[in-house]
């Protein structure tokens, strides 16, 4: 039996405070995942190096895992934590090979945006 992966759930908004390990970018990223063998499109609305906010018309089973592809950025592997209105949420898996390849891109365009103030 396959030793049960750790991972660190996403922290939530606390009366202003954020207390999530990574700061959140809003994007206009476009990207895909695969579920069950086939791939849908996505809008990534927000993205950390933790996890991302996906809006696509396919919602897959909380706590499933699934292939997310950021286009220019990377593929990972990712749990599905809930859904949002339009979508979903996911927690990227930490111990992913390309996981730190992923962090360091979504790093470059965070900072990006940051330096020049740019809304995505």
């Amino acid at each position: 039996m396959a030793p049960k992966p750790a991972f660190r759930p996403l922290a939530v908004l606390d009366e202003g405070f954020d207390r999530r390990r990574f700061r959140r970018v809003e994007s206009n990223l476009t990207g895909r995942f695969r579920c069950g063998g086939d791939w849908y499109d996505a809008t990534v609305d927000n993205v950390s190096a933790g996890g991302a906010a996906l809006r696509s018309e396919m919602r897959p089973t909380p706590f499933s895992w699934v292939m997310f592809q950021i286009r220019g950025v990377g593929t990972v592997r990712a749990l599905v934590m809930d859904w949002l209105s339009e979508g979903f949420r996911v927690q990227f898996r930490e111990d992913d090979v390309d996981h730190e390849a992923v962090v360091e891109a979504l790093t470059l365009v965070a900072n990006s945006r940051l330096m020049f103030n740019r809304k995505p």
